[in-house]
């Protein structure tokens, strides 16, 4: 009986041994990290070949505008995406939701405020005829018969449109950026180009063969635009009033301009009520 108890005790305490070398190490519990949250993204479409205010320059983006966006974004805690495309798709694009905002000097519309919301506006622009200097366009009505240029889907490729009947006929053809519509201009193949004007100013300015002959004398003001209803636009309108009163939208006017904005000018003024187009 002893010998039966010796042996039962011994084959326990061999089973415990085999069990306790057969089990898995014990590892230590990890915790997951809690991942961070993802940096907030602002989808904005611009045409970068739309100088002074969006467009690159020794393969990198720079501009009025493309700044002013920047730095709202960096004050809304976001960084901004953009996508490079001809003027034309903009604002359809943004209507199909395939960015959050549109940025490349657009003028505010009757026709736009009907389909997009806009921040306050940051700049007053005119429309402008560029020719060569030795040019005979004088007056409006000299255009009868000639070949001008203006970027496709733009305000001015619409100005052109409207003064078909008192001007024309004319013909019109459209560009993707205004550089090609200036590159033709100086080569000879179209009579003038159409833009805004501070565009065309700056792009002229270490041109001497060429020079803005006549303005609309038409105010158009310029905006960054959203989809209708977006809360987006009220986040951001929020942050550019804010660049307009610390000074800093003056700042990159003078960068840009090489002068102070007149005081009572948009990218100073912040509008106490929204602003209407009446054109």
């Amino acid at each position: 009986m002893k010998k039966i108890l010796v042996f039962a005790l011994a084959t326990i305490l061999m089973v415990g041994l085999l069990v306790t070398g057969c089990a898995a190490p014990s590892t230590p519990t990890s915790q997951t990290p809690t991942p961070t949250p993802s940096e907030r993204v602002l989808k904005v479409a611009g045409n970068f070949g739309n100088v002074p205010w969006v467009f690159k320059e020794g393969g990198k983006n720079t501009g009025f505008e493309y700044e002013m966006v920047e730095e709202v974004a960096k004050r809304m805690g976001a960084k901004v995406e953009w996508t490079d495309l001809q003027f034309s798709g903009i604002l359809p694009g943004l209507l199909a939701g395939k960015w959050d905002a549109a940025a490349s000097s657009i003028f505010v519309t009757k026709k736009r405020a009907e389909e997009f919301d806009y921040a306050d506006p940051y700049y007053a622009s005119d429309t402008s005829l560029c020719v060569k200097k030795d040019s005979p366009i004088k007056s409006f009505e000299d255009m009868k018969g000639k070949i001008f240029g203006a970027e496709s889907g733009s305000s001015n490729d619409a100005w052109l449109k409207e003064m078909l009947p008192q001007y024309g006929p004319f013909e019109i053809k459209g560009y993707d950026r205004i550089q090609d519509a200036m590159l033709d201009l100086i080569a000879g193949r179209i009579d003038g180009v159409v833009g805004d004007l501070p565009t065309v100013e700056y792009y002229i300015k270490d041109k001497p063969d060429l020079e803005v002959r006549l303005k609309a004398n038409k105010t158009f003001m310029q905006a960054v635009f959203f989809r209708k209803g977006d809360p987006l636009r009220d986040e951001f309108n929020k942050y550019q009033n804010e660049l307009k009163q610390d000074g800093t939208l003056a700042q990159i006017y003078r960068k840009w301009f090489g002068k102070d904005p007149d005081p009572d000018s948009p990218t100073v003024k912040v509008f106490t009520t929204p602003y209407v187009p009446e054109q």
